[in-house]
């Protein structure tokens, strides 16, 4: 399994937080609240052309708080932010995560 180095999280992070500010709208009309944080955060890492992939998500995923005795938990945070109307809530967990570091 490959790890992440906490510098490359808190960037990711961070990349996450400007990738909300600009894609909030056009991810959650595309694929709802629910999958908008993971459109996101594949877009940027794409737009990054990141390598491991599935780590950085995963690591952005437990970091977030959405973990499991299997490892990151995927369907935990879609159903959180299915429930968040406004990006605030999304931005606050991020910026909590980012401090927690």
């Amino acid at each position: 399994m490959t790890t992440v180095q906490v510098s490359t999280l808190q960037q990711d992070l961070d990349n996450l937080l400007t990738e909300l500010d600009a894609g909030w709208e056009s991810a959650s009309a595309s694929y709802g609240r629910g999958g908008c944080v993971m459109a996101c955060m594949v877009r940027m890492l794409r737009r990054q052309r990141a390598e491991n992939l599935q780590a950085r998500k995963d690591a952005m995923v437990t970091a977030l708080g959405f973990y499991g005795p299997g490892g990151p938990s995927y369907e935990a945070m879609f159903r959180w932010n299915d429930l968040q109307v406004h990006p605030d809530a999304v931005k606050r967990r991020i910026k909590d995560a980012l401090n927690a570091l």
